[in-house]
């Protein structure tokens, strides 16, 4: 028996296309507190919250909010900005629902959450993402100042969920702990960031209250021997070193999964380093990413195991030119519901050659995207290996260089949280 289709029992206005609410008692905003307090800094990271209550939870609008302060030396002045945003706060992020964890990541999280940003986003929506998260904002130690980072960017599940009678949401966030990994000082502030406070920390999300007979169709779905599917996206990074002296570069990166959507490949350094005057990073490495000499990767290809089928641009002849790089990494964004309104940033940035990022899609058509159907089911079938292959005009990581590159390869997939008589899995 097939599992039921998550919009055969969710209310006809969860399409956002109604004209009657009638059994919608309430919609409200929700703070909800960490079991730790409210106050957070780089010596107390772990923040764990607890979300339990009788009404359905609008999953993917989660949003951690706070007010940030910097802190530095008495003498210090000048400004530092975060690397990419205030994203770069957050070290790890889980998100547990009945224990299973339908976001699970663990590194590489500011530059998932940036490259997703860069390449999905509207111009509007990437201007209100812009300014909640901080972005490109001078931080001194003259107050505090209100952030806000919505935690949908990591790819939560767009639908609500009970976590009431049937099971508790769980998030669990690591700050970061490392300076230089957070901040960068554009301009060379005189004096040491010794670290930052968060004040009056908490994640917020909206919450609908059913009247009595809908909140019960609704846990009988959950609860029945057919259950329901709900799909989200979710990601995996892992990075690997560029080889001293080599401009012809083999990867091979483990997909874990066979429900692979796309995957990119994005020019990171292979360190970190804290400038010994300020403590912090002297550029901002996640908003901006380029190979050394800003020359694209040249005859890219990008395929599952050694026999796959290249998905990158110009086929098995590889991807070279920098328009072939850039409708690659667009068409990894087109699956979404809007189709059209996205990559604005991306397009800025590759005029300047500020994002040279390399990309692929398994997904074999577009009609699907926008419920995010199992892509295991629709694309080519994975081995578990991704084989990703190309050539740079000059080395990447030169013996004398400070700013020696590796490869940061993104992985996204389908997710499926399955609940079916009071029991929760994941289908990965």
């Amino acid at each position: 028996m097939e599992t039921e289709s998550y919009d055969t029992y969710r209310p006809k206005h969860a399409s956002h296309k109604n004209s009657r609410i009638d059994s919608i008692v309430r919609k409200q905003n929700v703070q909800y507190d960490s079991l730790a307090g409210q106050s957070f800094s780089n010596t107390k990271t772990p923040m764990n919250t607890i979300i339990q209550d009788q009404d359905m939870l609008i999953t993917d609008s989660l949003k951690l909010s706070g007010r940030f302060q910097l802190l530095a030396e008495t003498a210090f002045t000048g400004d530092v900005k975060f690397r990419g945003s205030a994203y770069s706060l957050i070290r790890s992020l889980q998100i547990y629902y009945g224990g299973q964890a339908f976001v699970n990541i663990t590194e590489h999280g500011a530059q998932i959450v940036q490259n997703n940003r860069t390449i999905k986003l509207s111009q509007t929506e990437y201007a209100q993402s812009s300014l909640t998260c901080l972005e490109d904002v001078d931080l001194n130690v003259d107050g505090d100042i209100d952030f806000e980072c919505d935690l949908n960017v990591y790819g939560l599940i767009k639908r609500f969920l009970p976590t009431g009678d049937l099971a508790k949401i769980e998030i669990k966030i690591q700050f970061e702990n490392d300076l230089a990994k957070v901040f960068y000082s554009p301009d060379g502030a005189d004096g040491k960031v010794t670290g930052f406070q968060i004040n009056d920390c908490h994640i917020t999300a909206d919450t609908l209250t059913y009247d009595a007979n809908v909140y019960e169709r609704v846990m009988n779905a959950f609860r029945s021997s057919q259950g329901v599917e709900i799909p989200s996206h979710s990601y995996q990074a892992t990075t690997q070193n560029f080889v001293q002296g080599m401009t012809t570069h083999n990867l091979s990166a483990t997909a874990t999964y066979t429900n692979l959507i796309s995957a990119w490949v994005l020019p990171v350094p292979q360190d970190i380093v804290a400038d010994a005057t300020t403590g912090v990073s002297t550029s901002d490495t996640i908003s901006k990413v380029s190979y050394r000499n800003k020359d694209y990767p040249r005859e890219f290809i990008m395929k599952l195991g050694n026999s796959g089928q290249s998905v990158n641009q110009n086929g098995t002849q590889g991807c070279t030119k920098k328009m072939n790089h850039y409708n690659g990494v667009l068409k990894t964004a087109l699956y979404t519901h809007k189709h059209d309104n996205v990559g604005w940033k991306l397009s800025n940035l590759y005029k300047s050659n500020d994002y040279q990022a390399a990309a692929g899609c398994w997904l074999k058509g577009l009609d699907n995207h926008e419920n995010i159907l199992n892509s295991g089911v629709n694309t080519y079938p994975a081995n578990g290996l991704v084989k990703i292959q190309f050539k740079t005009a000059s080395d990447q990581a030169p013996a004398a260089a400070a700013d020696k590159k590796a490869a940061l390869v993104i992985f996204e997939y389908t997710s499926v949280l399955k609940v079916a008589q009071g029991q929760i899995m994941l289908v990965e």
